[in-house]
């Protein structure tokens, strides 16, 4: 795989247009060292424009330990990818990464678990959180 039907954002390049702004743990020397680390069953965080999501690292392409294909692991709103649906991401794609723990599995289900609750509340849906008092 070399090629995905969207292009990612470049994390570096947007790091280095505004540093404040976001942060691309490929320039940031203390998280160089995880990211050669990277292995099967670690999350990292991508964006496409105007969306940043999970991606489950599948496999770190041999030759080449800079470059991965990673499983998208959240619901997206603005584009037509799957759970499940296969990227080609790069280290410069890297907006932030999470070990493949199980605390780090827990903790992202619960973010998107509460994204998703959320957002359900304010649809009007049935939401799986206690409604709040006035």
């Amino acid at each position: 795989m070399t090629a995905n039907a969207y292009a990612l954002l470049d994390a570096e390049a947007l790091s280095r247009q505004h540093p404040a702004t976001f942060w691309a743990p490929g320039l940031d020397p203390a998280s160089r060292s995880v990211l050669a680390a990277l292995a099967s069953g670690d999350y990292v965080k991508v964006s496409l424009p105007g969306e940043r999501f999970w991606c489950r690292v599948e496999a770190v392409h041999p030759g080449d330990p800079r470059s991965y294909t990673a499983l998208v692991d959240n619901h997206l709103v603005d584009y037509p990818l799957a759970v499940g649906s296969a990227l080609f991401v790069e280290r410069r794609h890297i907006f932030d990464y999470l070990p493949g723990t199980p605390f780090a599995r827990e903790l992202q289900a619960s973010r998107a678990g509460g994204v998703v609750a959320d957002l359900a509340g304010a649809l009007g849906s049935n939401s799986p959180r206690p409604a709040e008092g006035p």
